[in-house]
């Protein structure tokens, strides 16, 4: 098959799997060379257990998470973590509970709103 004809199949362009086709003939290997920077401070397991630990504690803070890991990393290294798994953590702060009156004016609210037709919601929009 073509370089083309492999692009389309897979949906990439033949660009991409021209240049992959180019290395492994040259390297004999697919996979990347070694980048260039700092390694990480945690391992794929030690980031996993925070994951875990985070999704089980979610009203932690992260200084805590920390000490129930027992990992020795910065916070700002576990916040990372938890990012890159689309967790957001923040410190669980307390809000004002909703009253009885409070309560009840939404509901009010949404029955009268319920009856709107499309035109009306239009306009808000």
């Amino acid at each position: 098959m073509s370089h083309g004809d492999i692009g389309r199949d897979l949906h990439i362009p033949h660009r991409t799997v021209s240049d992959f086709l180019h290395r492994l003939d040259e390297r004999g290997t697919a996979n990347n060379l070694p980048h260039s920077g700092r390694p990480r401070a945690t391992s794929a397991s030690q980031d996993q257990l925070i994951i875990q630990t985070a999704k089980a504690n979610t009203r932690i803070p992260l200084a805590e998470l920390r000490n129930i890991t027992n990992i020795e990393a910065l916070l700002s290294t576990i916040h990372r973590r938890l990012q890159e798994d689309h967790i957001h953590k923040w410190r669980a702060v307390d809000r004002p509970a909703l009253t009885a009156v409070h309560a009840e004016k939404r509901l009010n609210w949404a029955l009268e709103q319920q009856r709107w037709r499309e035109e009306k919601w239009k306009k808000v929009i």
